[in-house]
């Protein structure tokens, strides 16, 4: 009911402005490489307005990838750390 009221509030509001962020996480599992490359080259092209944060274990999104973010365990503190990718600097 909530998604409901929201597209309902959304077209009386004018106001109303949806974050342009999305998160998609392992949306390629399904996929075949085709599809893969469908999804990827769509994502490139909405890139411009929306900021896409993709979730997958597939080489094809991390080529495509602007920037890459791992996490790990660092064992001697016991606690996640981060490590950050900026692939935009290389080029393509």
């Amino acid at each position: 009911m909530s998604v409901v009221r929201l597209t309902h509030s959304r077209d009386r509001s004018s106001s109303f402005r949806p974050s342009p962020f999305f998160i998609l996480d392992e949306i390629d599992a399904a996929l075949d490489k085709y599809n893969i490359s469908r999804v990827v080259q769509f994502l490139q092209k909405q890139k411009k307005n929306v900021q896409f944060l993709v979730v997958s274990h597939n080489n094809h999104f991390y080529e495509n990838a602007d920037s890459l973010v791992g996490v790990m365990l660092d064992g001697d503190q016991s606690c996640s750390r981060t490590l950050t990718l900026d692939l935009s600097q290389f080029g393509q």
